[in-house]
């Protein structure tokens, strides 16, 4: 990495870079191996990016903070191909890059990608997934298997990674998967003089212990003159490993700058706003009745000891940084994660086997963070969607569906939850984000459960559609149900929750309740950023 120096204090500036000390060019004298410039992406009414200008400069490593929602995703997304801006341009090594940009400009300029979810084969080797589609061959095109075990095994042992190129990758931790993502992403840069690595959120779900070893091998390939864009929430990993660091607040980039002289709460500081928002106005908090739901001790993937509980008439806010494991909490306590430890209990009953046709029985129900994948069925209809939860009550004798009563419901429910277009025969596919989200929690409300887990229930839609999420489940806690919501959309869940729990490092680091409750406050607490509350997670 190239040596910085301090800067002074860390100002709040124009999208115009503070500057820096020289660094490596390329024979043809380019100083950048990226550069952005006037980047606007907007989706409806929305503006996920504006204006935005940066650059990454050869043999650099360039950190870009943000909040979710700050336009990061969006970023990542225009450079990698998968959206057109509306405005601005991108160059690769001082060549302008026509738009979209596709896959094929990307290998010819050298630029690489690693993702959150590595996008690996779990059940090939790691040669396999490292090698495919650039293995060495010889004559009649054999591949030369000896040479490129023992050309990947010295590659393993410079990241210091104890794993044998024929070991399958489902049997590698979570840290040594993403280290076979980066190497991966190496061969790809083969060939060409200064790449770009782009890491997105490559550390999100992974344990503090585990990060450390990624990091480690992101400072090799730091090393070896490889230009990295180092895309995290993780305030820390900026000034462990980069030269430089930019942030984006609600689609606008507010600083760039070097990292040498700043800590963790000056970024902090730059990536929440120093303005603190007025609280926003929330329903009066619901009287409870007990606890519907007990859980104690749970660990899992990233869980360690989590203890919480939700009473009837309850809304529990979970929320943190990407790999705190608060968004885990409603898949295990549903039985989609698995536990290593830990009891649920259900009114008063403990439950035996997590698995979810147990919830259901038990009175719980869930809704995904991913509409398309695990929560509804892109291909089928509106109707057989909303209808899935009550087949039971719709089937006859010869248990066939009966058509009219689940012309009924469906009808009632597209009415009561505002589901456009109102056309039950249409795809579900074809529907917008929001419709789909509100579909997908509507259709439990025929029959309402005794606890409603959800996953990022208003990430990803229109604000009219947040507003009539926020009103549905208001309604359905005003009723006695008990929610819980895994959110990091702060301020939503500002509006809705009467507690909120924040979570760190797989733990409850602190617990809002009432006005306490703010947008800043939560932002602020998931960074570490504020003072240590009560973690007594339980109402």
């Amino acid at each position: 990495m190239t040596p910085t120096q301090p800067t002074g204090g860390l100002e709040e500036s124009s999208p115009t870079p503070i500057s820096a000390p020289s660094v490596i060019t390329t024979s043809g004298g380019v100083a950048h191996v990226l550069e952005v410039t006037g980047l606007t992406k907007r989706f409806g009414a929305t503006t996920a990016l504006s204006d935005v200008s940066l650059h990454v400069r050869h043999g650099e490593v360039h950190a870009l903070l943000g909040h979710n929602g700050s336009g990061k995703s969006t970023l990542v997304k225009i450079l990698s191909g998968y959206h057109r801006p509306d405005a601005g341009s991108i160059s690769f090594k001082g060549q302008p890059v026509q738009l979209p940009v596709s896959s094929a400009h990307l290998a010819e300029s050298g630029i690489a990608f690693l993702h959150q979810d590595i996008g690996l084969v779990p059940s090939a080797s790691v040669l396999e997934n490292v090698r495919i589609g650039r293995f060495e061959t010889g004559v009649g095109r054999r591949i030369k298997w000896k040479a490129e075990r023992e050309r990947l095994r010295e590659q393993l042992r410079s990241f210091d990674l104890k794993v044998e190129p024929d070991d399958p990758v489902n049997r590698l931790s979570a840290s040594q998967r993403t280290i076979v993502g980066l190497l991966r992403a190496l061969h790809n840069l083969e060939g060409h003089t200064g790449g770009l690595l782009v890491l997105d959120e490559a550390t999100a779900a992974l344990p503090a212990h585990e990060t450390e070893e990624l990091l480690a091998a992101v400072r090799e390939i730091a090393t070896r003159g490889i230009s990295v864009l180092l895309i995290t929430h993780h305030l820390n990993e900026p000034l462990i490993l980069a030269d430089r660091v930019s942030i984006l607040r609600d689609g606008k980039l507010v600083m760039t700058g070097d990292v040498a002289g700043r800590t963790e709460r000056d970024l902090a500081e730059m990536v929440i706003g120093r303005e603190r928002r007025a609280p926003i106005s929330r329903p009066p908090t619901t009287t409870k009745h007990g606890d519907v739901l007990v859980a104690q001790g749970l660990s899992g993937r990233i869980l360690r000891d989590v203890s919480l509980s939700v009473g009837r008439g309850e809304i529990l806010g979970l929320t943190g940084l990407s790999g705190s494991g608060h968004d885990e909490v409603p898949y295990a306590l549903y039985g989609m994660s698995p536990l290593t430890a830990g009891t649920v209990s259900v009114e008063g009953e403990r439950v035996g086997a997590l698995n979810p046709p147990q919830s259901i029985r038990r009175g719980l129900a869930l809704v995904s963070g991913d509409r398309a994948v695990a929560g509804g069925v892109p291909a089928a209809t509106v109707s057989e969607n909303l209808s899935a939860p009550s087949l039971g009550s719709l089937t006859g004798p010869a248990r066939w569906i009966l058509r009219a009563k689940e012309h009924t419901l469906v009808g009632s429910l597209i009415e009561r939850f505002n589901i456009k277009p109102g056309i039950p025969g249409v795809a579900f596919s074809t529907m917008s984000g929001g419709n789909q989200q509100k579909a997908l929690i509507g259709r439990w409300m025929a029959s309402p459960p005794k606890v409603l887990l959800l996953d990022e229930a208003t990430s990803g839609v229109d604000i009219g559609a947040v507003d009539e999420i926020v009103d549905t489940l208001g309604t359905f806690a005003s009723g006695g149900g008990a929610v819980i919501l895994a959110s990091t959309q702060y301020e939503d869940l500002a509006r809705l929750a009467d507690r909120v729990l924040v979570f760190r490092d797989g733990r409850v680091s602190h617990q809002f309740r009432g006005d306490e409750i703010t947008a800043h406050e939560l932002l602020a607490a998931s960074y570490g950023e504020a003072p240590p509350r009560s973690t007594t997670a339980h109402s």
